[in-house]
Formats: structure tokens, C-alpha cells, sequence
């Protein structure tokens, strides 16, 4: 498959983001955290701003700040990802029905409420009517996403594919979910990442080079799987410089320590959802963390011990969808 470049990227999360820069990142405390808001006014008109969910606020507001910084009005493709879809129609829906007794139901609730709200929000304020997809995959959505682009551009030469990830918090179903995984020890969360991609680029811009996803993994399958996709790519343990683990505190966080013995012990190893929560889009904002790094050969807020040219993204949700994104500069 062919190197995805990274034309640009934009994200909004709990930590604060201007233009595509982290100024700093901050550890997350508490149960739930809200992303802090950019200022939607500059970019979507108010009569439409006003019903909008959130998740549709935060891909619309990425897609359009990415493609103004890329110079790009119209991408040739969008491909969108999200665990949970739009949760707060999709609570407001359920709620009517219980409420009015399954009668006289509006439907604009449901309609606003289905997964691909998203993507179809993007592609009708672009007016663009080119290809449009999205994967709700769990924790695996985004990684998804990235390999449906990989697919496309290798049947579209010199395209520019706008690929992102996004999940929202709602009001009801996610601290019900908390109450029911209290061993998971950080925040649970809320925010996306937007990108475009091409495979062509003059550029030395950093990559997204590989991608693979496998539903169930024991710890042994762990470390043959690692050991492969590395090789797949040219690469061995010592040629990583940064792994960005999705840690949360729980029993299966042995799959990072696994993950951590397969490389050098001086290897730097990064928590990302300490600094975005947990939610099913948090390797999106890994991705995005990735790309800062590569791009600015620095951490937000303070700078690196050595160069970064390889950096290996590993994500699994109760030792259930594995995630690898390989990425390079």
C-alpha cells in the first residue's frame, strides 16, 4: 500500500488547539471532559451552527480549518470514522419514544442521530459529491478510515482524501457506560481530528506508512503481529523512536506492557489518553499528536532527546480491536 501524506491536520479535544498547533498538554482529572470549543461563528453560518450536535460541530469545524490551511475547496474524497455516532440526538430520539409512548415521533431526531451525520454534513456544506464513507468500528473506526484511504488513493492517483475521526460524550449513555467500566482509570472524553491525505507529495511531510487492525489478539499473537507489520515495512524494534500507547488504567493495559518488552528499554514511551480521555476516536488525536511531532520534531510545550523519524501508534480496547498506525517523516 502506498505512504499516506500528511497535507495537513486540525483537532479539536480537551486540550487547547490553535490553529493546527497543541500549545501545551495538560493531564486529564476527573470523570468526564468536555473539548474545549474553537470559535465555530468564523467558519459555519449561526442559523446552521444552532442544530448542529456537537459531533457534527467538531468534524465540520476540522475539515474546514484543515482544507483552508492545505489551500484545498474541494477533496476528492471524505471518509469519516466514529464509535458512537451523534449521541445526543440519538438520546433525544430514545427519550421521545419513551416520553410519547412510541406515537407521532418526529423524525428529525433519528435522521440527525445515525453515524454518518458526519460525513454527510461535511460533504453538503463543501457541496461536494465525490466519494463519502464512514466506519463505526469501535476503537478500530479511525484506523478503518485510514486504511479505506490507503485503498482509495491506490485506485485514485493524486488524490486528496479528507479522512478524520470524531466521537462526542452526550449526557446519558456514557457515564452509564462509566458506571459499568470503573476499572478504566482516566476520563472518559470527547473530540476528533481531521486530515488530508495525499499519496503524492514534493514534500518531505511526515506519513501515515501502515495500517492494520486485528479483532482479537493474545499476548503471544501480540508480539509475532508487532514483529511482522514492523518487518512488512522495513523496520525492526530499534528502528521505532516513539510508541504512543492507548493506556487507560485497566486490566488490559498488560497489552502495552507486552507491547513496551518488545523494544529497547530506552525507548520513549507516550500515554496519549492521559492528555485526551477515552472515547472511541482517542487514536485519531494520537495520530494527530504523531503528526505534531514529526512535523516540529518536538513535544507540545517542551523538545525531544533525539530526532523522531518513526513512530509506532498501538491502541485495544478491553483486549479487543487492535489498532497499529505506523508513522514516519
Amino acid at each position: 500500500m502506498k505512504a499516506l501524506y500528511i497535507k495537513n491536520a486540525f483537532a479539536i479535544s480537551p486540550q487547547a488547539t490553535t490553529s493546527d498547533r497543541l500549545e501545551r498538554l495538560e493531564v486529564l482529572n476527573g470523570d468526564f471532559i468536555h473539548a474545549q470549543p474553537i470559535n465555530y461563528k468564523e467558519l459555519i453560518p449561526p442559523m446552521s451552527l444552532r442544530r448542529m450536535s456537537t459531533s457534527v460541530k467538531i468534524g465540520l469545524g476540522c475539515s474546514l480549518n484543515v482544507l483552508k490551511d492545505s489551500d484545498c475547496s474541494m477533496p476528492d474524497a471524505i471518509i469519516s470514522s466514529t464509535g458512537m455516532g451523534c449521541l445526543e440526538d440519538t438520546e433525544k430520539f430514545l427519550n421521545n419514544i419513551l416520553e410519547q409512548h412510541e406515537e407521532l415521533l418526529t423524525p428529525t431526531s433519528f435522521i440527525q442521530s445515525t453515524h454518518n451525520t458526519i460525513s454527510a454534513q461535511i460533504a453538503l456544506h463543501l457541496k461536494c459529491k465525490a466519494y463519502n464513507n464512514t466506519f463505526s468500528h469501535a476503537s478500530i473506526s479511525f484506523e478503518s478510515a485510514l486504511i479505506d484511504s490507503q485503498l482509495f488513493v491506490e485506485e485514485n492517483s493524486n488524490s486528496n482524501v479528507l479522512v478524520g475521526g470524531v466521537d462526542e460524550i452526550g449526557s446519558e449513555l456514557i457515564p452509564l457506560t462509566k458506571e459499568l467500566e470503573q476499572d478504566i482509570q482516566i476520563p472518559f472524553s470527547e473530540g476528533g481530528a481531521f486530515f488530508l491525505l495525499t499519496d503524492n507529495t514534493p514534500e518531505n511531510l511526515p506519513c501515515i506508512k501502515d495500517v492494520i487492525t486485528y479483532n482479537s489478539l493474545s499476548e503471544i499473537q501480540l508480539k509475532k503481529c508487532t514483529e511482522k507489520f514492523l518487518e512488512l515495512n522495513g523496520l525492526n524494534p530499534s528502528s521505532i523512536d516513539l510508541l504512543i500507547l492507548g493506556s487507560n488504567g485497566d486490566n488490559f493495559d498488560v497489552y502495552y506492557s507486552q507491547m513496551k518488552h518488545l523494544f529497547p528499554e530506552n525507548l520513549m514511551a507516550l500515554n496519549y489518553k492521559n492528555y485526551f480521555g477515552e472515547h472511541f476516536s482517542a487514536s485519531a488525536l494520537a495520530t494527530f499528536l504523531g503528526y505534531l511531532i514529526l512535523k516540529n520534531q518536538k513535544m507540545p510545550g517542551r523538545s525531544l532527546p533525539k530526532p523522531i523519524k518513526n513512530i509506532l501508534i498501538y491502541n485495544q480496547f478491553k483486549g479487543k480491536d487492535h489498532g497499529f498506525i505506523l508513522m514516519s517523516i
